[in-house]
């Protein structure tokens, strides 16, 4: 997990247009685009090697949020996507603002709730003092 994290989740969600690469034959989108010193890319989604100049440009609308942390917006999108984790995070202040589930993301503060899911607490590990209680 992410060092000093915070579980302030978000406080407003919408949709956002916003500027990807779009890859000539997967059609997969991606909001940056890795080139070497020559202007190729490897699509990272089907291996492909292609020219800068051969990437289209779209704007699709994307789900993003407000980080109740520090008001900035968060698009919900892989570059926010913990690596390991399933959870979005606003890297600059270490706030998780949301947790991946089924097909969608729920609030952080949600999931801390005890009633969000009611057989969480069927999954819970039980620890001893020795374990890791004091």
């Amino acid at each position: 997990m992410t060092k000093n994290a915070k579980l302030k989740g978000w406080r407003i969600r919408g949709l956002k247009e916003l500027p990807f690469f779009e890859w000539p034959f997967c059609r997969e989108h991606f909001r940056s685009y890795g080139g070497n010193e020559e202007g190729c890319g490897e699509c990272p989604e089907c291996g492909r090697f292609f020219s800068a100049r051969n990437l289209g440009r779209v704007s699709p609308e994307r789900p993003v949020t407000e980080c109740a942390s520090c008001g900035a917006e968060v698009p919900f999108t892989p570059e926010n996507r913990a690596f390991g984790g399933d959870f979005y995070l606003r890297h600059e202040c270490r706030n998780i603002v949301g947790v991946e589930y089924k097909e969608g993301v729920l609030n952080t503060p949600k999931v801390l709730e005890p009633d969000w899911n009611e057989r969480a607490g069927q999954r819970a590990e039980k620890i001893g003092r020795e374990e890791g209680r004091t």
